[in-house]
């Protein structure tokens, strides 16, 4: 059965999401996911967990680049030292290894391009009341939020077997109630 979204839930969801555009100038993106889960994570369960996910998506996001971007300009500060020290042996081209940093440099640059695009479609989806969760950081959301609304996250009655009977209850094992036998009464002796 599938949950129908208003029209403001699905648009906080995906702003949440979005807001991902912003975090190259000045971080709004996680700001604004913060606001949408802080103010919305009491009201309505599909835009906590969007907003959730899309605030620990930017938050690893940022991390993740930051740390490839101090490790490029490592390699790159590293591919030009020879330069530096020697620059009479590169007057006309920089060393190889400038190359190499600078492949290191594009690759970086389209990784961030891919993560963008994917915290885009979890915006489209969010956007259009599909379900959506981001590898690895969606399982982590998905317990955090089964622990904050627990009645949302049960197992359907449907997929229940026995939906009378509580599931963490195990069968005992009694023998079925049986009425006893009467007791046996000596019959009359017959008379002739």
């Amino acid at each position: 059965m599938a949950q129908t979204h208003t029209e403001d839930e699905r648009l906080l969801a995906a702003l949440a999401h979005a807001g991902i555009l912003l975090n190259g100038f000045n971080l709004l993106g996680i700001v604004g996911a913060t606001l949408i889960w802080f103010v919305q994570r009491n009201q309505s369960e599909y835009i906590a967990r969007h907003a959730l996910q899309a605030l620990a998506y930017q938050v690893t996001t940022l991390l993740l680049l930051l740390f490839s971007g101090v490790l490029w300009g490592g390699c790159l500060l590293i591919s030009l030292l020879p330069t530096f020290l020697q620059p009479e042996l590169y007057r006309g081209d920089p060393p190889p290894t400038f190359w190499i940093a600078l492949l290191l440099g594009l690759t970086l640059l389209t990784g961030a391009l891919a993560l963008v695009g994917y915290g885009l479609v979890a915006a489209w989806a969010a956007w259009r009341g599909q379900p959506f969760s981001y590898a690895l950081i969606g399982n982590v959301v998905q317990r955090r939020m089964a622990a904050r609304f627990p009645a949302e996250h049960q197992v359907p009655a449907a997929i229940n077997s026995q939906p009378d009977r509580p599931t963490d209850v195990l069968p005992t094992s009694t023998p079925p109630a049986t009425t006893p036998p009467e007791p046996h009464q000596p019959e009359p002796p017959a008379t002739d």
